[in-house]
């Protein structure tokens, strides 16, 4: 009987690997991860809607049981948490809302077991800092996933979403102090906290042993470019002798050229960090998206296939274990997008470089829009949901006879002379964005665009 269950679960498995499609490369050690390259399309076939979806479950559970080895099991089921968060945003993106919340607890199982058979690994003493340093970084491609995918649910299904989301940023710190320790694991926190703010909070509450940002944990381990650095502090409430730390880096800009690319292209990402001279640093580099190639304070991405905007983070660390973390968003476009419009944004402009003219300084008016339904104009100013982007273009008599100073309170900004993109911040909050116009003369004027962030979707 036992015999006949094993034949039909191997037909089984052979049948659907030619219908998905899918490689069977699960014997042996785990393949050291290339760089994470997350897809966020999946066949229709591998939805909990499709027909022979009971088939890829049971396709699924032959695979895990045919892979040898802890680092292999592990690497079997990060896969297959990649493959249900980007089947969370398809459902969502259908309008099968129950049907997405529903998948997110088989997203969870599958990112549980991926981290549970790392921490396994690492016990037998195999080396799993490369299948580690890959979860991590498709950690951060599957939470722009269902982040994306929050966005566009009603507001009763808000809660599984978000409970999802800081289930697995919680497990996966926990099993970054498990296997790196504790230094790492804030390292990390540091990195989610700079890309998904309020994100490293929300985790804490799945947590036993929650980490903090900046966690203090004294340690002589030494400093890891792969990210087991960790961000320390001194220790001033036990009264023992410590060095007095220098001033933590500060990241003070990243820039990007191009500043769109087509899928597959590349672009340079380069930071910038305010420090003391002859400070030792050390640069992680991480991506939500596509292929990520750091040296230094620089680094090449490689854009993926899907079509939008994907984020790109650094963090600096110095030899005290301070640190500081920064995203920025890179746009990936259209193949036919207009070619002028291109060269003008490729060339990295930065606001006030140019000596100014003596123009009018008189701000006219200001021209707000969104490529998404989720702007609007209300009695504060405007209406915006959490995470999205709008661009401001303030409309004066000669732009290009003045500079222009933008600032805002909370968000993300891109300027390019008079228009700005400005990404509203991940909380609901009233933020508000601000330029002032100079020209030569010295002569300015300030004006301030009022906004409030909310997190009802159902409210435009």
């Amino acid at each position: 009987m036992k015999g006949g269950l094993w034949l039909i679960r191997i037909l089984l498995l052979i049948g659907v690997s030619l219908l998905v499609f899918s490689p069977l490369a699960v014997h042996g050690e785990a393949q050291a991860p290339k760089p994470v390259r997350f897809d966020h399309d999946v066949s229709e076939l591998m939805l909990p809607s499709s027909p022979v979806y009971p088939i890829v479950a049971t396709y699924r559970e032959a695979r895990m049981s045919f892979a040898e080895r802890s680092p292999g099991k592990a690497a079997v089921a990060l896969t297959y948490a990649n493959e249900d968060a980007a089947a969370i945003g398809q459902l969502v993106q259908r309008n099968e809302f129950v049907a997405a919340i529903d998948h997110c607890n088989v997203y969870r199982e599958n990112f549980d077991l991926s981290v549970g058979w790392l921490a396994i690994a690492d016990e037998r003493g195999n080396d799993v800092s490369a299948l580690l340093a890959q979860a991590k970084n498709d950690h951060l491609g599957q939470q722009a996933v269902l982040q994306e995918a929050t966005a566009g649910m009603p507001e009763w299904a808000l809660e599984g979403m978000d409970t999802t989301r800081a289930h697995a940023a919680a497990l996966l710190l926990e099993g970054i102090g498990q296997i790196e320790g504790g230094r790492a694991a804030s390292l990390y926190a540091s990195t989610l906290e700079a890309v998904y703010p309020g994100l490293v909070e929300q985790a804490a509450v799945f947590s036993s042993s929650p980490v903090e940002v900046n966690e203090v944990e004294p340690s002589s381990d030494p400093i890891v470019i792969s990210g087991s650095a960790d961000l320390g502090k001194a220790d001033t409430t036990t009264g023992s002798t410590q060095d007095v730390l220098s001033p933590p880096p500060d990241i003070a800009s990243l820039s990007i050229s191009p500043k769109t690319v087509e899928p597959g292209g590349e672009c340079q990402v380069k930071c910038s960090v305010i420090s003391e001279e002859g400070q030792h640093l050390e640069y992680l580099w991480l991506c939500s998206d596509g292929d990520i190639d750091g040296d230094g304070d620089e680094a090449i991405w490689t854009a993926p296939s899907r079509i939008g905007t994907h984020k790109v983070v650094v963090t600096v660390t110095d030899a005290d274990g301070q640190n500081d973390s920064l995203a920025i968003d890179i746009r990936v476009r259209e193949p036919d997008d207009d070619d002028e419009e291109d060269e003008a944004n490729d060339d990295e402009i930065e606001a006030g470089s140019q000596a100014p003219l003596s123009g009018s300084t008189e701000i006219l008016g200001f021209q707000v829009t969104a490529e998404h339904k989720y702007l609007e104009p209300s009695m504060v100013g405007y209406s915006i949901l959490v995470g999205r982007a709008c661009t401001i273009q303030c409309d004066v008599e000669d732009p290009s006879a003045v500079s222009f100073e933008w600032t805002a309170t909370a968000g993300q900004l891109t300027a390019d002379g008079n228009t700005v993109l400005w990404k509203s911040p991940e909380a609901a909050s009233n933020q508000e964005v601000t330029v002032t116009v100079t020209n030569g003369s010295g002569d300015s004027t300030t004006e301030t665009i009022a906004f409030h962030v909310t997190t009802c979707s159902q409210c435009f």
